[in-house]
């Protein structure tokens, strides 16, 4: 009787380990663009094929898409990522500029994102 008090817990333990649907997983990275300047800008235009963060273990690349006014949202397996933004800025006078932050490009300036959600906030800066 004493050992099945005993089985019962660990049983009980197993069956909620089987039941994860994987979210525990992944984090939801919030990223805000924060931009050079106060001018006005009529859209922002991510460089989508180099703009992406990239996890330093299984060099999986995750690229930013959408952009919800300054803001994205990526969905990241939990770990240690570098990444880059490049993008075009489209002021309302007419004038483009391109922009970049590379502040975390490097694996000694990864980011370790571990929570189910995280946040960033980079800030955009002119290229010559």
């Amino acid at each position: 009787m004493r050992r099945l008090l005993l089985l019962f817990p660990l049983l009980s333990l197993c069956s909620t380990a089987c039941e994860s649907d994987g979210r525990e997983l992944f984090t939801q990275l919030s990223v805000r663009f924060i931009l050079p300047d106060d001018r006005p800008v009529e859209r922002i235009e991510l460089l989508s094929d180099i703009s992406y963060c990239e996890n330093i273990n299984t060099k999986e690349r995750v690229f930013f898409t959408v952009l919800d006014g300054r803001s994205a949202t990526l969905t990241l397996q939990k770990g240690v990522y570098t990444l880059i933004v490049e993008a075009n800025l489209h002021y309302t006078d007419g004038t483009v500029q391109y922009v970049r932050n590379a502040d975390h490009n490097t694996p000694s300036e990864a980011l370790a994102w571990m929570d189910d959600r995280s946040s960033i906030v980079l800030l955009l800066k002119y290229v010559n």
